[in-house]
């Protein structure tokens, strides 16, 4: 997506959004976290590319549950010293992710709820800020290619009569990018220095997402820890 002619000169707000679904249970969880672009370049989040190299499978491990302290300490014993320094870097970053559940939900229907969720609970100071929506599914990409076509065609869909499925929250969406002018960011449009930080990122969201989630599987299940 083209960037927003009138973002030039304000204060750049990467909005970082992830998602996860239980199948069974119909249910999602949503994760976002809003951080200026200037703090993204500066935070310790990700070993430099010999380090991830030097401790290959275990750099999955660490990176992932270094906020959880117990998890983090435990993983910190196993890991080479060379990287040591780098990983109480990723600790001392505090990250502020905010969740969201979504009930009786599908796949794709997650990924606009969310996305509007992150949308419209933005904070009155960011909505003046140039705003980048980040996440890692084109779902929300290929909206807004398709949005010219299914403005021209009133949203119809391929049964005579009918629109297509989810159109309600197109509609959403498009009217939340027309107030807010943000643009759409993902891994492929990214060099690759900024691709690692952002992915580090964007995992640390959806780790968020995933807790989240299982804790609220678990409180409607007894059994759920069999699940994972």
């Amino acid at each position: 997506m083209k960037n927003n002619p009138q973002s030039t000169g304000r204060d750049h707000q990467i909005i970082f959004v992830a998602v996860n679904f239980d199948a069974r249970l119909k249910l999602g969880s949503a994760g976002r976290l809003i951080i200026p672009d200037t703090r993204i370049g500066s935070l310790n989040l990700n070993p430099h590319k010999a380090e991830c190299i030097a401790i290959k499978h275990e750099e999955f491990h660490v990176w992932r549950y270094a906020p959880d302290t117990t998890r983090a300490d435990t993983m910190q014993k196993l890991m080479p010293k060379r990287v040591e320094k780098t990983f109480q870097g990723f600790k001392q970053d505090t990250l502020k992710v905010d969740t969201h559940e979504v009930k009786d939900t599908t796949p794709i229907r997650l990924e606009f709820l969310a996305t509007i969720w992150a949308l419209e609970t933005l904070p009155t100071e960011i909505k003046s800020s140039r705003l980048t929506l980040y996440n890692h599914v084109k779902t929300i990409a290929d909206a807004f290619a398709k949005r010219p076509r299914l403005e021209q065609t009133d949203f119809a869909g391929t049964r005579p009569g009918k629109p297509i499925t989810n159109v309600d929250l197109y509609k959403d969406l498009y009217k939340l990018h027309d107030r807010l002018g943000f643009e759409i960011s993902a891994p492929d449009i990214l060099n690759e220095k900024d691709k690692g930080i952002y992915n580090s990122v964007y995992l640390e969201v959806f780790n968020h997402a995933d807790r989240a989630l299982k804790t609220e599987i678990k409180a409607q299940n007894k059994v759920a820890d069999k699940w994972f």
